[in-house]
């Protein structure tokens, strides 16, 4: 059966300023994802990763990937099947958040 995308942002996954590795308090959301995950065994994600707007689009871009796929490996490592996650890499093109400030810059939820 047919089911239309639905677009969520998981709030309050963080990475250390031009790092990809999840900090620590990524672990209740990540929790969060996989319950649902595990809950909705047919469906597919894709995971979209975002970095400010500081440093090369070149930069950026392969940033943003890296977070998308740290969230994906987490996800593999507890037992979700590889092939049902997507990663893409949105870089600055597509802020979550107000770029202009550093307050925006580093905030994690919407």
């Amino acid at each position: 059966m047919y089911e239309p995308a639905v677009n969520f942002i998981l709030n309050n996954i963080e990475f250390d300023f031009g790092k990809a590795s999840l900090k620590p308090s990524s672990e209740a959301a990540l929790k969060n994802l996989l319950a649902y995950m595990k809950w909705k065994l047919e469906n597919k994600i894709e995971i979209s990763g975002h970095t400010d707007n500081i440093g090369s689009e070149a930069g950026n871009i392969t940033l943003s990937k890296a977070r998308a796929e740290a969230v994906k490996k987490y996800l593999t490592n507890k037992g979700i099947a590889a092939a049902r996650i997507t990663t893409y890499g949105y870089g600055a093109t597509a802020p979550l958040q107000d770029n202009s400030t550093d307050a925006g810059r580093q905030k994690t939820d919407a």
